[in-house]
């Protein structure tokens, strides 16, 4: 309950065969994706997604730190290529969302999460969450961004304990 040690991604075509069934089934309004575990099902919920087009997609990307670092290299820039342009929101983590996206800053101030947004929207995603924004005394700051503008905020306190699955329960309310 406090940690990721391992995980067995779905075979791909089980991922398709699930996908359809439910987008054929019911009405749906949005669609939530958080880890996928493969490239491979990165490349069919892309196909997914493009073929629903219409409907909103909200990605969670979690840090996977507890993976292989080649091997969220490559997870990320498939994610990057294939399923980011269709996510209409990006939900995450301040750290890792500035890394990801913002690989190349230089700046000796942190970005914000209108930059943090605007690389997003070059990457076609209008909108972001970005969790976890360092404040003040034992707080953070959650941040809902576009390019253009601050849609909203909310600070939290910190309090001590462990957990995963926060980011996955946020988005998954979105």
């Amino acid at each position: 309950t406090l940690d990721t040690l391992d995980f067995f991604p779905l075979p791909d075509d089980a991922v398709q065969q699930q996908a359809q069934t439910v987008l054929q089934d019911i009405p749906i309004r949005a669609i939530k994706i958080g880890f996928l575990g493969s490239i491979e099902n990165i490349r069919v919920c892309a196909e997914v997604t493009n073929d629903y087009a219409e409907v909103p997609v909200v990605a969670y990307l979690n840090s996977m730190a507890w993976w292989d670092g080649e091997l969220i290299e490559d997870y990320l820039d498939a994610y990057q290529e294939l399923l980011l342009p269709q996510v209409t929101l990006l939900v995450g983590a301040y750290g890792l969302l500035w890394r990801w996206l913002l690989p190349d800053r230089t700046s000796e101030h942190p970005p914000t999460p209108r930059d943090i947004a605007r690389a997003a929207a070059e990457k076609n995603v209008p909108f972001v969450l970005v969790t976890g924004i360092p404040t003040h005394h034992q707080h953070v700051e959650n941040v809902l961004a576009s390019a253009d503008t601050i849609y909203g905020s909310g600070e939290f306190e910190l309090f001590e304990t462990e957990y995963i699955g926060a980011g996955d329960t946020l988005s998954a309310a979105l």
